[in-house]
């Protein structure tokens, strides 16, 4: 996030989109929806924030980083874009990082789940999880009790198995 950070308040949309998986199967779900793959993703940053006084300066802060399994974890925070010119906005976020050829990469990003779910509906955001083909391989999971954001985050990481 250091990087992107920089790569961002350097007015380098480019780089900062480095840390994203590039890859058709990136999921990105922001104000206006789901959005799949790295090309779309980063045209869709450079139409929001054509210049620096739309950019602003970026800062994160993390919130909680939770390991769902040793290549694999999700880093929950706030992001604030101070814009003197265009006013700052900010919010909440969820990032799915997962280890693919030896380096992290962010595979989806939710500018906040519990409006993503307001806005598609949990059944909707799972739905379109379930139907999401990623190009890693999900590991196996024994179903348990969680709340919608942990569903939604064990789904893209993990089949279901049923205990015989």
């Amino acid at each position: 996030l250091d990087r992107q950070t920089k790569a961002w308040n350097d007015g380098d949309i480019s780089n900062f989109m480095k840390g994203y998986w590039e890859s058709d199967s990136l999921m990105y779900i922001g104000k206006s929806g789901v959005t799949y793959g790295y090309h779309k993703t980063l045209e869709n940053y450079k139409k929001n924030y054509p210049n620096k006084a739309t950019m602003g300066t970026l800062a994160f802060d993390i919130i909680k980083v939770n390991f769902i399994a040793s290549d694999a974890c999700f880093v929950v925070g706030k992001w604030h874009l101070t814009r003197p010119e265009k006013g700052d906005v900010g919010g909440h976020y969820t990032l799915l990082w997962k280890k693919i050829n030896g380096e992290w990469s962010l595979i989806m990003t939710v500018y906040n789940m519990k409006r993503t779910i307001n806005i598609l509906g949990f059944d909707k955001l799972m739905e379109k999880l379930h139907a999401w083909k990623p190009k890693y391989k999900r590991g196996w999971l024994y179903p348990q009790k969680t709340n919608k954001t942990e569903a939604v985050i064990r789904t893209l990481f993990f089949e279901t198995k049923i205990a015989a």
